[in-house]
């Protein structure tokens, strides 16, 4: 598994830094969490999506990966407003490890608080890094969603 992502994504991203993934016993990735970047290569995977799934010329994911990310229908918005989460992004969802707010802004967390964040409308990426005191924790989420927000919108 980390060899197929090594080289069916990472690589394509031309990267600074190695990918580092967290792994069983077994060797086998732990996909659920445990996958460490530097920020510049964090935002260079915040870029291709933002260019619809396209980085220096090179297709890495196909656009309509992207595109289905970003439509839902209501099942989706409905189980994501029961959700903790869905509560700071109403009318939002959450699809393919992707938060989407109303504004078609994407939100990829770190279930310590790290976030990438994709602002199609502004062109803009941000990369936040972060070491929350416990995991996933929607309301210290707040204030980086204003400011990520109000950076974009401002750029």
């Amino acid at each position: 598994m980390s060899n197929l992502l090594e080289n069916l994504l990472w690589q394509k991203l031309f990267p600074e830094q190695d990918l580092l993934m967290v792994v069983d016993n077994k060797n086998y990735p732990y996909m659920g969490a445990g996958l460490n970047a530097c920020t510049r290569d964090l935002a260079r995977f915040g870029q291709m999506l933002l260019q619809q799934g396209v980085f220096n010329g090179i297709e890495v994911i196909p656009a309509s990966w992207i595109k289905e990310t970003a439509m839902a229908d209501n099942s989706y918005k409905e189980n994501f407003s029961k959700d903790p989460f869905g509560e700071l992004f109403p009318n939002g969802h959450y699809k393919n490890q992707t938060i989407v707010d109303k504004n078609g802004c994407f939100y990829c967390l770190g279930i310590y608080g790290q976030c990438i964040y994709i602002n199609p409308k502004y062109e803009t990426v941000i990369v936040k890094l972060s070491s929350q005191p416990g995991p996933a924790i929607p309301m210290l989420l707040i204030d980086s969603v204003i400011a990520m927000n109000k950076i974009a919108s401002s750029a």
